[in-house]
C-alpha cells in the first residue's frame, strides 16, 4: 500500500515537468491540494509532510524553474496565468528581477513584467537597489521595466542618474523618465 509520503512525493516529482510544460493551473491545483491537506488533515504526520511539500514551492529551486519556465510561456499566451505567482506572494519578486535584469536587450520581457506588477510595493524595492548598483545593461533593463509597467514610483529613482558616467545609461533614464511623461525630463533633453 502508498502511504501519504509516497503519494506527496510522487506528486512533487510532477511539478517540474508540468512546469516546463507551462501547465501552471495543475501546479496550483497540486499546491492548493498540499495546503487543504496541511490544515484540514487529522493526522499530524500526514499535515506536516503537506505543509513541508507546499513550503517547498517557495524555496529557491523550484520556484526559479517556475519563473523560468513562466517567462518561456508566458509571451506565447496573451493572458499568463497570474494566479500561482499571486498565491506565492512577494517572494517571487527577487527572482523575477534577477531574470529581468539579465535579460538580453532583443528578448521580450512583458511576462516578467506582468508578474512584478502583482506585487508592485516589493517590485519598486528591489528595481531600486538595481539602479543604485547595477551595471548599465541592468539599469537599461529597469528603464524597459518601467517603460512597461508605467509605473510613476519609479521616476523618483531615476532622477539621480541623470548624472551617471555612462551616456547610455542617460540617455535611458532620459527615455524612461519621457515615457512616464515626467516634466523633470524636458529640462534635460
Amino acid at each position: 500500500p502508498e502511504t501519504y509520503s509516497d503519494y506527496a512525493t510522487k506528486l512533487m516529482r510532477l511539478v517540474p515537468p508540468l512546469l516546463n510544460q507551462g501547465d501552471f493551473d495543475l501546479v496550483e491545483k497540486i499546491y492548493f491540494a498540499f495546503e487543504r491537506h496541511a490544515k484540514q488533515n487529522r493526522r499530524p504526520a500526514k499535515a506536516q509532510i503537506a505543509a513541508q511539500c507546499r513550503q517547498r514551492f517557495s524555496v529557491t529551486p523550484l520556484l526559479e524553474k517556475s519563473i523560468t519556465a513562466f517567462q518561456r510561456h508566458a509571451e506565447r499566451h496573451p493572458k499568463p496565468p497570474l494566479g500561482y505567482f499571486r498565491m506565492l506572494g512577494p517572494v517571487v519578486v527577487p527572482y523575477a528581477m534577477a531574470l529581468l535584469v539579465k535579460a538580453p536587450r532583443e528578448e521580450p520581457i512583458d511576462g516578467l513584467v506582468r508578474l512584478l506588477k502583482l506585487h508592485p510595493g516589493d517590485a519598486l524595492k528591489t528595481a531600486e537597489r538595481h539602479l543604485k548598483k547595477g551595471s548599465p545593461k541592468e539599469i537599461g533593463n529597469i528603464v524597459r521595466l518601467v517603460h512597461l509597467s508605467q509605473n510613476p514610483g519609479l521616476s523618483g529613482a531615476l532622477k539621480p542618474l541623470i548624472d551617471h558616467p555612462e551616456i547610455t545609461v542617460r540617455r535611458q533614464v532620459l527615455e524612461g523618465l519621457v515615457s512616464l511623461k515626467d516634466p523633470w525630463a524636458i529640462v534635460h533633453l
